[in-house]
């Protein structure tokens, strides 16, 4: 089991669900410390902005050690940072101007994406973390 999760851009959806669009980045990055407390501590506690949990202990644990991994889409700086601070793996997706505009994203394509990794790498070393433990995917526009 890996689980992918990304920030979302769909006003639309975060409506529907009565969500602050403008707080999902705050709201994600939270969710992802809970998912991880979850998965690797007995007895959790935590108190946030937007969650709270008290004496939480996840059974059966994951079988993944210390817990599944955690792939982080999206085409940003602000996603890479999020795949240092909480990531596993990078998932970002091919995105021209007009896609990533609708998706309130970066243009990702081949060029951009060596200048991506090369980004995430540098974010890895200055946090002290192996960047040959990350993975990264990404589908070109054909699907390969």
């Amino acid at each position: 089991f890996t689980l992918g999760v990304g920030v979302g851009y769909l006003k639309r959806e975060f409506t529907a669900l009565g969500v602050d669009f403008d707080e999902r980045a705050a709201l994600f990055e939270e969710a992802l410390e809970v998912i991880r407390g979850i998965w690797t501590t007995d007895d959790f506690s935590y108190e946030g902005r937007h969650f709270s949990a008290k004496g939480i202990t996840a059974h059966p644990r994951p079988v993944s050690t210390p817990h599944p991994p955690i792939w982080i889409g999206g085409n940003t700086s602000a996603a890479r940072k999020r795949v240092v601070e909480h990531g596993d793996g990078w998932c970002p997706f091919p995105a021209p101007a007009m896609l990533a505009q609708t998706a309130r994203t970066a243009v990702m394509d081949a060029e951009t994406l060596v200048d991506g990794i090369e980004d995430l790498r540098r974010r890895f070393d200055a946090a002290g973390r192996d960047f040959a433990g990350i993975d990264i995917t990404f589908t070109n526009a054909e699907g390969g």
